[in-house]
């Protein structure tokens, strides 16, 4: 976390360690902070605070986004991005054994959705999509497939997951959606603290049953210092820029980004082609020099063959192993994003002859 995010999240811990569920003067003190960070990040939304419900991270969003969206549903039609987060995508899936009929969304060759094919896909009851794909940092058409939607299926419920984009790209247009997650540790807030924003719906559907917080929607005692702290970092977060990309770091021999010229992508994340060199030597040998990039997305890190986003993109896994994911944070320092890259052209220099 940023120092003044931390500073202001270790004192909240100190001053506002109470139930904001509870009666006593303490308590109330603690459920008003909890609602100054909700009517603070609705307002960043554009929406009503009666619309947020705080959750323990985007993960938790997305589920109880599914659930919320499908309700009780048997047999129903969805959309589903081929490209989401797996906290998206598997819950999506389960709704197979409730009878539903799911579609993936074609993609175009960088691996975001093709919005012209959509006319040939069966009529939708739900549509799930990622705004910024966590692999490859594609964004995704949402306004033209919003479009589509409302043409074709005016009463069918949208979720997008917007956990990549909140706080660093422009916020879109959510007045057409009916479910919008977000994460706090993307934008330098405190890890384990999320948000679902929900319209549309008159009574909630939990995901889990409890002492019925958050408006009847997610039970437990919230964690006032974690949304206190995620405001403040969404706030911080919206008046910063992303680091430029050094091109001229990559000039001559040096691995190149994978990106489509006709896609549009958050400056944010970055996918490298390191061929010949794989990915993980090239990433273990920048940990060694105190730089830490990643395979992919964290959740998918970890396992075997390729992810969905590559596949979809249309790499093989000779080049999915090929690859490195490098992200960055709202207001890194261009000087530290430059060396890092530096550094990582010429550990991929030193290491090639060990390749060819």
């Amino acid at each position: 976390m940023p120092p003044e995010i931390l500073s202001r999240y270790v004192e909240l811990l100190a001053s506002h360690p109470w139930n904001s569920g509870t009666l006593y003067a303490l308590g109330l003190e603690a459920r008003a902070e909890l609602e100054r960070a909700r009517a603070g990040l609705a307002s960043l939304l554009g929406a009503q605070p009666s619309e947020l419900v705080f959750t323990s991270g985007g993960t938790e969003a997305n589920n109880l986004a599914v659930h919320a969206c499908a309700g009780a549903t048997s047999g129903g039609s969805a959309w589903v991005s081929s490209t989401a987060h797996p906290s998206l995508a598997n819950p999506l899936r389960g709704l197979r054994d409730r009878g539903w009929r799911l579609w993936e969304l074609p993609v175009t060759v960088s691996g975001a959705l093709a919005v012209d094919p959509l006319g040939t896909l069966e009529k939708p009851d739900l549509v799930a999509v990622e705004w910024v794909n966590n692999e490859l940092g594609f964004v995704q058409p949402l306004e033209a497939l919003l479009d589509e939607v409302a043409r074709r299926a005016p009463r069918a419920r949208v979720i997008v997951d917007g956990v990549q984009g909140f706080a660093k790209l422009p916020t879109p247009k959510l007045d057409r959606l009916h479910a919008f997650s977000l994460g706090a540790h993307k934008i330098g807030g405190p890890p384990g603290c999320g948000a679902l924003l929900l319209h549309g719906f008159p009574e909630p559907r939990p995901l889990m049953f409890g002492g019925g917080q958050e408006g009847g929607w997610r039970p437990g005692t919230v964690a006032v210092p974690a949304v206190a702290a995620f405001l403040a970092a969404a706030q911080r977060a919206r008046g910063l820029a992303a680091p430029p990309w050094p091109g001229e770091v990559f000039s001559g021999a040096a691995p190149k980004p994978l990106r489509d010229p006709a896609t549009p992508y958050s400056p944010y994340i970055w996918t490298l082609d390191t061929s010949p060199v794989e990915g993980e030597v090239l990433m273990h040998h920048l940990e060694a020099k105190d730089i830490v990039i990643g395979l992919g997305s964290a959740c998918s890190s970890h396992k075997r063959g390729l992810s969905p986003a590559h596949r979809a993109a249309g790499l093989s896994e000779h080049q999915s192993r090929r690859t490195l994911r490098v992200s960055f944070a709202p207001g890194q320092p261009a000087s530290e994003v430059a060396g890092a890259l530096a550094a990582l052209v010429v550990e991929w220099r030193a290491l090639l002859r060990y390749f060819n």
